[in-house]
C-alpha cells in the first residue's frame, strides 16, 4: 500500500495507488526518493545509468525539490 506521486510527461500505464501530473516537458532521466535515498536515472538508447545517495539530507533537499515541482505541474489525475 505505498502511494506514489510522479511528475512525468505521459500517461501512466497504471492508476493504481497513484497520484500524478503530467507536464509538456519530456524527461530522459529521473529520480526516485524513499527513506534517507535518492535513486538517480538515466535510460538513453546507450549506457543507462543508476545512481543511489543514501544522506538524510540530500534526500530531504530533493522531497522539497520535488513539492515545488509538484505544486507549478497541472493537475491531470
Amino acid at each position: 500500500g505505498i502511494k506514489i506521486k510522479l511528475i512525468m510527461d505521459d500517461e501512466p500505464a497504471t492508476h493504481t495507488l497513484l497520484e500524478y501530473k503530467i507536464i509538456k516537458e519530456k524527461f530522459s532521466t529521473g529520480y526516485w526518493v524513499y527513506n534517507n535515498k535518492v535513486a538517480i536515472l538515466s535510460f538513453p538508447e546507450k549506457n543507462p545509468l543508476a545512481v543511489v545517495i543514501e544522506n538524510e539530507d540530500f534526500a530531504q533537499s530533493m522531497r522539497i525539490t520535488f513539492e515545488l515541482a509538484w505544486k507549478g505541474a497541472e493537475v491531470k489525475s
